[in-house]
């Protein structure tokens, strides 16, 4: 996986996320026909549960929340404080 391939596979997760906690609906859809029509890989079957414990240890973790950044439509992101359990359901599936 590239670093390009990965930044494209988090933005999918950021998508998801966003679409979870009701903060965006079918932008993972748009960002999909983007990435397909330039060839960019996006859909890397990744083990969640061991990326998991990568999110933990995230920079931006203070407490039991992250910082996210997450797309509220095409050109327009919030930063959002995420209880790791929400989170962790989105990502997960919990």
């Amino acid at each position: 996986m590239t670093h390009g391939e990965a930044v494209a596979y988090g933005m999918i997760v950021a998508c998801e996320i966003a679409e979870f906690l009701k903060i965006s609906y079918g932008i993972k859809e748009r960002l999909k026909k983007a990435f397909d029509s330039n060839n960019i890989k996006y859909d890397y079957k990744i083990d969640r549960a061991r990326a998991w414990e990568f999110i933990l240890s995230d920079k931006k973790r203070e407490g039991d929340k992250i910082a996210l950044v997450l797309p509220k439509r095409i050109g327009k992101c919030v930063i959002k404080k995420v209880a790791i359990d929400k989170i962790r359901e989105a990502f997960l599936g919990l």
